[in-house]
C-alpha cells in the first residue's frame, strides 16, 4: 500500500508491471507528475496530490476504468486525448481549484458514466459533451464560476441524475434530457429561469434557497401532469415559498389538516401533498439529508386518532441550511396509496399529519408552517 506515504514518484521498473489492476497512491503529497505506468490497470487513485497536469500519453492506458483525481489543488488541465479512455466509467475530478476547462471530446466515450466536476473553476463545459452518450450522473456542485449549462446536454440520451448545488453564479438551465430523473440545485442564488420539456420525467427536483428562480413554470406544469393523470411515478419537489399552491383544495395552518373523503374514493388515483417548513436553529452535518414524513389518520366520533391509514416519506438531500421558507410538494399515484386502504373510509374524514424524522436528540427542529393535501379521483 503507497497512499498516505511520502514516496516522490514510481520506480521505472513498475512499469514493466503487467499485473497491476489498481494503482493507489492517494494522500501522497510529494507525487507531483502523473505516475508512467502500463499494463492493463483498471482503477488509478490520485486523490490528494500535487499532480499539475495529466500528460497525453494516458491515452495508452486502454483498459482504465476509474481515474480518481479528487482534492489535487494543483491540477490545471486535462488533455484533449482522455476521451480515447474507451473502457473509461468513471472520471472524479471534484474540488480541483485550478482546473478552468473541461477538454473537447472529440471522438465519442461509450463508457463513461459518472463525471464530478464538483469544486472546480470551470465556466462552462463543451458543447461535445453530446459525445459522452452513457453518461448517467453530471455532478457539478460549488462550481462558483458556472454560469450556464449547453443546450447539447439535451442530447444525453441517459442522464438520469444531475447535482448543481451551490453553483453562485449559475442563471438559467436549458431544456434537460428526457431521461433525467433527479435534479439537485439547492442554494443557487443566481438562478432565474428553467427550461421544463413535455417530455419530462423526474421525481425528485430540489431548488430549495433559489430565491430569484422563476417557479411559476415548473409548479404549472406540476399541476398539470398531476390532475390529468399523466404523472405516473412519486415526485418530490421543493422550491422556496411560504404558500400552498392555490390548486390545492384542502389548506391548514400548522402542521395536520382534515378532509372528508368521496363517497367514490375506491376510484382515486393518488395524493399529492404540500407542507411549508422552516428550520429555525443552524444545521448540523446530521441534518444533511432530512426524511419528511406524511400521516394518514381516520378520526373517530369524538375526534380522537384511529390507527394509522397508511404513511409516507421522502428524502430532501442537502439541505444544510434553510434560510427561510421552503415549500415541499409530494405527489403519490395510487399505486403507492392502495386504493384498498382508502376506500373503506369513503364519505368519512381522515387527517394528514406531516412532520421531519429527525435523529434522536434533535427533535422539534424543524417547523411546518403550512400543509394541504389534494385528493386525485378519477
Amino acid at each position: 500500500m503507497l497512499q498516505g506515504t511520502a514516496i516522490e514518484e514510481l520506480p521505472q521498473s513498475i512499469s514493466k508491471v503487467k499485473e497491476i489492476r489498481i494503482l493507489d497512491l492517494s494522500g501522497c503529497s510529494n507525487i507531483t507528475k502523473f505516475p508512467q505506468i502500463s499494463g492493463n490497470i483498471k482503477q488509478l487513485r490520485l486523490l490528494w496530490t500535487v499532480i499539475e497536469e495529466v500528460p497525453s500519453s494516458i491515452e495508452f492506458l486502454a483498459t482504465l476504468g476509474v481515474l480518481e483525481m479528487n482534492f489535487c489543488e494543483q491540477l490545471s488541465s486535462l488533455p484533449t486525448c482522455i476521451c480515447k479512455l474507451k473502457c473509461l466509467e468513471r472520471l472524479e475530478l471534484s474540488y480541483c481549484p485550478k482546473l478552468e476547462s473541461f477538454p473537447e471530446i472529440l471522438e465519442p466515450m461509450e463508457s463513461l458514466k459518472c463525471l464530478d466536476l464538483s469544486g472546480t473553476a470551470i465556466k462552462e463545459l463543451p458543447s461535445s459533451i453530446k459525445f459522452l452518450s452513457c453518461l448517467y450522473m453530471l455532478q457539478l456542485n460549488r462550481c462558483d464560476n458556472l454560469v450556464s449549462l449547453p443546450s447539447f446536454i439535451e442530447k444525453l440520451p441517459v442522464l438520469k441524475y444531475l447535482k448543481l448545488n451551490y453553483c453562485k453564479s449559475l442563471l438559467s438551465l436549458p431544456e434537460l434530457p428526457p431521461s433525467l430523473e433527479f435534479l439537485e440545485a439547492v442554494g443557487c442564488e443566481s438562478l432565474e429561469t428553467l427550461s421544463i420539456g413535455k417530455e419530462s420525467n423526474f421525481w425528485y427536483l430540489n431548488f430549495a434557497n433559489c430565491f430569484k428562480l422563476d417557479q411559476k413554470p415548473l409548479l404549472a406544469d406540476t399541476q398539470l401532469k398531476i390532475q390529468s393523470g399523466k404523472m405516473r411515478r412519486e415526485v418530490t419537489i421543493i422550491v422556496p415559498g411560504s404558500e400552498i399552491p392555490g390548486w390545492f383544495c384542502n389548506r391548514s395552518m400548522g402542521s395536520s389538516v382534515a378532509i372528508k373523503l368521496p363517497t367514490n374514493c375506491h376510484q382515486h388515483n393518488g395524493f399529492a401533498f404540500g407542507m411549508v417548513f422552516v428550520f429555525p436553529d443552524p444545521p448540523t452535518e446530521l441534518q444533511c439529508n432530512r426524511i419528511f414524513i406524511c400521516e394518514c389518520h381516520a378520526r373517530g366520533e369524538n375526534d380522537e386518532h384511529h390507527d394509522v391509514i397508511f404513511n409516507l416519506s421522502t428524502c430532501a438531500y442537502e439541505l444544510r441550511s434553510v434560510e427561510s421558507d421552503q415549500m415541499l410538494l409530494l405527489y403519490n399515484p395510487c399505486e403507492f396509496v392502495k386504493r384498498d386502504c382508502i376506500s373503506q373510509y369513503s364519505g368519512k374524514e381522515i387527517s394528514f399529519e406531516f412532520y421531519l424524522d429527525e435523529p434522536s436528540g434533535l427533535q422539534n427542529r424543524c417547523k411546518v408552517k403550512r400543509c394541504g393535501v389534494y385528493f386525485l379521483d378519477e
